[in-house]
Order: structure tokens, then sequence, then C-alpha cells
């Protein structure tokens, strides 16, 4: 087995014990501070360790918050502070081919472990930010801000960055790339729920400066976005 990189050592603690097994939605599998589930919009959740989150779910922590949300076919992910993370689709069939997991990353920062639906053929892990869509193939990443912009981290595997102004393809663990915010600004409706179908094929590229070329982060750096999504901070 190869060996992980050691900032990745920062990410990977015991789970707390949470109620039964992934289902075809995602499982709180642990949090910490302020954190709330909108549902539907229609009510307001306190997270429950072993709890579930079902499709529009938005996830929101706080200034203190993080959590942990499972997926059935082993997809993790880490939503930091003052993070909004919306659950736009997800499919898995563990006997089949051609599942997908869409993520709509509204705010914050978000650590992701993509599982076997990235594996699969045909298969589409997917977390959309206001600026860039980022695609996954058996993958660790984080993205999130970085001085003003959104960036994005590959700590294994490979992601392609991409929005209407081009694409950016990160193959190397400890590259990263930055997309800038477009002009005219963007608008908080061009990110909402009815601005597109979210969970569709056909949903439209984002609006968002070219990405960058990618470049190695420094060790600092990495240590600092990793810091975002780590627990017991």
């Amino acid at each position: 087995m190869a060996q992980r990189p050691p900032w990745v050592l920062l990410l990977v603690l015991p789970l707390s014990a949470w109620a039964g097994e992934p289902s075809a939605d995602g499982l709180i599998a642990r949090f910490e501070g302020h954190a709330e589930i909108h549902h539907l919009g229609r009510e307001t959740l306190a997270p429950v360790t072993g709890g579930p989150l079902h499709p529009r779910d938005h996830l929101v922590t706080g200034p203190d918050g993080r959590v942990e949300i499972t997926f059935a076919d082993d997809t993790r992910l880490i939503l930091g502070a003052d993070g909004e993370l919306v659950l736009d689709g997800y499919r898995f069939e563990p006997e089949g081919e051609g599942g997908d997991a869409l993520f709509r990353l509204k705010t914050g920062a978000l650590f992701v472990t993509a599982g076997r639906i990235a594996e699969q053929k045909g298969g589409a892990v997917v977390v959309r930010t206001p600026v860039a869509s980022i695609g996954v193939r058996g993958t660790e990443f984080w993205t999130g801000p970085k001085d003003g912009n959104q960036a994005v981290l590959l700590l294994s595997g490979k992601v392609v960055v991409e929005n209407k102004a081009g694409q950016s393809e990160l193959t190397q663990p400890g590259q990263g790339v930055t997309v800038t915010a477009p002009e005219p600004p963007l608008r908080p409706s061009d990110f909402a729920d009815d601005a597109a179908d979210w969970s569709g094929p056909d949903v439209p590229l984002a609006r968002g400066g070219t990405p960058s070329p990618p470049a190695p982060w420094n060790p600092d750096a990495i240590e600092q976005a990793l810091k975002a999504v780590s627990f017991g901070n």
C-alpha cells in the first residue's frame, strides 16, 4: 500500500461511533461546534451522530463548526467552519456502474475523499463552487478560500477544475490551483437552488476567472488549509 503524504495524517482520526450503515444518502459521522441542517427549505434540524442527510439538504456550520459525512460508497466529506454545503444528488449501485455524487459548496472549506463511485465506469463525483466545478477521479482533495480566491489542493489522485473561462488539471499531490471571482461579480441568485437543476446532466459551467496553472504549495500553506477541516482545533 502506498504511504500517504504526511499532511494527510492530520485528517486520519478515529470516527465517533455512529448508528447504522450508510444508506442512499449521507450520514453524519461526527461533528463539533455549531452546525445545523436546513431540510428542504422547511425546517432547521440539529445534526445527530448517525443521522441522515437527504437530497437538497443544506449543511451549515458556524465559526467553530466541523461536520464529517460518510456515504455508502465510502466517500467522505469534512465541512469546515462558516461553511454551507448542499447535497444535490447521490446514487450508488454497488454492483453496477454510472453512479454519481453531486455536491455544491457555497461557502467555507471542504475536504473530500472520493469513494467507489469515482472508480466506477461512468461514475461522477463533482463538487461545484461558485466559481468552478471540481471533477474527481479516485481522489483526496481540499477546496476553500485562499487569499481571497477559491483554491483547490490535490492530496492524491486527479481532479479537473473547470469553468466557462477554462480548465486546469491537477495530477501531482501537493499541487494546487486558484480561481478568481468573475467580473461582473456573482449574484446570490446565480448559485441558488432554483438557478438550475443542480442534479441534472446539463448544469451550466460556473462563471469564474481562468483557473491558474497547477503549482506546488509550500508545507505551511498545506497545513493551514487542512487545519480548516481538522477536528479538535
